[in-house]
């Protein structure tokens, strides 16, 4: 049910997301300190050598949403990145991702992770914050550092294609 919702969100935005595509998701404020401008980033590079169809939903409204559309429409992602807006009971959500993402250049100890975590995700995070609380490295998730959108990619592209790593870290 949360995929179905989830896909009705995002055909609002332009973006069809079908039972095959893999959904790598965000949720958080559109404010400069959580990083997206170097998620969309890192996925016009992830997406550029990658065979599985794969979308990003980022649920979430703020100022930044603006320079966030212009990024998206720059890279030329508007079918596969989809800004769904605020959300109602975002993290029953979660369930719908295949991946989860915290690109934050700036965090305290992001609650959303840990919830990620509930929801059996593995985890690409920028090591911020408390985030290195949550995440162990390379066992539970992976970190990388800020505003890097090529580690964020391959990162990504690791958990994307390593279904066994993924599935272990979701688990651990």
């Amino acid at each position: 049910e949360a995929r179905a919702h989830l896909t009705s969100l995002a055909r609002a935005q332009g973006v069809v997301i079908t039972p095959k595509d893999l959904i790598i998701g965000a949720m958080g404020e559109l404010h400069k300190n959580k990083g997206y401008e170097y998620l969309i980033e890192s996925f016009a590079e992830l997406t550029l050598d990658f065979t599985t169809p794969v979308k990003l939903v980022v649920m979430g409204e703020g100022e930044e949403r603006t320079h966030l559309e212009t990024l998206i429409r720059k890279f030329r992602a508007e079918k596969y990145v989809a800004l769904v807006g605020f959300v109602a009971d975002s993290p029953t959500y979660l369930y719908a991702f295949d991946v989860f993402t915290l690109t934050s250049i700036k965090e305290g100890l992001p609650y959303v992770v840990i919830e990620a975590g509930f929801a059996g995700l593995p985890t690409v995070a920028t090591n911020v914050g408390g985030v290195k609380e949550i995440i162990d490295d390379m066992k539970s998730g992976i970190l990388v550092q800020t505003r890097k959108p090529t580690d964020i990619a391959q990162a990504l592209h690791m958990l994307l294609t390593e279904n066994e790593k993924a599935l272990t870290f979701g688990k651990n």
